[in-house]
């Protein structure tokens, strides 16, 4: 690149005592340009000095920038090349996909051990050590919706959403003469005269119908059900 002691000066007649007057020349795609005067012709080394040393600066200014901001070894994954962001997987399945399945193997390690989630999900699947994938974060920022519109929940440990919990209905007639029986109970009904007792075991209720003097006709002990109250 060209220095500013480079740029010297060439013998020319001056406008003095009048000012110069300066007329800018560039050729297309050049990063300066050259002023001439239209009194004498003189170049103006001083402006065009100055230009030069803006370039020199900035181009100094942006080899410092990219000294000072390097990337993290393991910001690029080995494999493909692209960016690589901080996870982890499983010890024993990385093991099997990075090392052949010694856990000692470290020199062994296939790229160096840095490569992105999508490049090891490849590896595995190639390998055929695993497949179908899941993603999770073990810092979340947001809080996040775990219930639809529709009222369905996200279940953590089964990773599907459950169905909205329905309404409790009374039962029928003939239910309830099922239940008298001792037939089985319907889910998510409630039957009527159902009485909790202390030597119950839990979920286990007395069905139990009156007279209209109050007098206990029968009771039957039912199971598998909710406390109706």
């Amino acid at each position: 690149m060209t220095t500013t002691a480079e740029l010297q000066p060439a013998a020319a007649e001056t406008c003095a005592p009048e000012p110069h007057v300066w007329v800018a020349h560039m050729r297309g795609g050049e990063p300066v340009h050259v002023e001439i005067c239209m009194g004498c012709g003189q170049f103006n080394w001083d402006g065009l000095r100055e230009q030069v040393a803006a370039l020199i600066t900035a181009d100094r200014k942006r080899g410092a920038d990219a000294t000072s901001t390097t990337d993290h070894p393991e910001d690029t994954c080995g494999r493909c090349g692209g960016p690589n962001i901080p996870w982890c997987a499983p010890s024993p399945l990385w093991n099997e996909v990075m090392r052949g399945g010694d856990i000692n193997a470290t020199d062994v390690e296939m790229h160096h051990g840095i490569v992105c989630p999508t490049c090891f999900a490849i590896l595995a699947q190639e390998a055929g050590v695993a497949d179908l994938w899941r993603l999770s974060a073990e810092r979340v920022h947001v809080p996040l919706a775990t219930v639809t519109p529709s009222g369905r929940t996200w279940n953590e440990r089964t990773w599907l959403w459950d169905d909205a919990p329905t309404s409790p209905r009374q039962a029928t007639e003939a239910e309830v003469r099922d239940a008298w029986s001792g037939g089985p109970l319907a889910e998510g009904v409630l039957y009527p005269q159902l009485l909790d007792a202390p030597d119950l075991p839990p979920n286990t209720f007395l069905a139990v119908s009156f007279d209209r003097d109050g007098q206990v006709l029968d009771a039957v002990k039912l199971t598998g059900i909710d406390d109706p109250s």
